[in-house]
């Protein structure tokens, strides 16, 4: 399970080695440079949580979408699941926004995925969020 970038990230991983797993995206980034260029913007930013090494910024700049532009070029997204894989989209996506939502619904549902809509959190999970993503995939497992 991943959640923005996270969603991307477990988007591409490659599970052949796993069959008794699922992928389950939650708000997944995939056009994270857009989302960068566009929401974010460019650079040094704060982590929410200090990495262990007591490092607290890091740095967005043109470099940074180039190579996550190139990665998810050269990189083969494995088919999802439709019965076993979900992407779960809150409506109220600060980040992403309503067209970017939409965007990447496609993309999810295009790519095998079981699209799930949610309408209590945001772009990060809140604990309404959490029970829903567990109890719609519980039923249908």
């Amino acid at each position: 399970m991943g959640t923005s970038i996270g969603g991307l990230y477990v988007m591409y991983a490659d599970l052949s080695d796993h069959p008794g797993c699922r992928r389950i995206l939650c708000n997944p980034a995939c056009h994270i440079s857009k989302v960068i260029r566009q929401t974010i913007g460019f650079g040094k930013k704060e982590y929410f949580v200090p990495r262990q090494d007591g490092i607290h910024e890091y740095l967005l700049d043109e470099g940074v979408c180039a190579a996550f532009d190139k990665a998810i070029e050269e990189t083969v997204r494995p088919q999802a699941d439709i019965h076993r894989d979900y992407a779960v989209f809150s409506i109220h996506d600060e980040l992403i926004g309503p067209e970017g939502i939409l965007e990447n619904m496609v993309v999810c549902q295009q790519a095998g995925y079981k699209v799930l809509l949610e309408d209590k959190g945001g772009h990060r999970l809140c604990r309404q969020s959490l029970r829903f993503i567990k109890e719609v995939i519980a039923e249908c497992v």
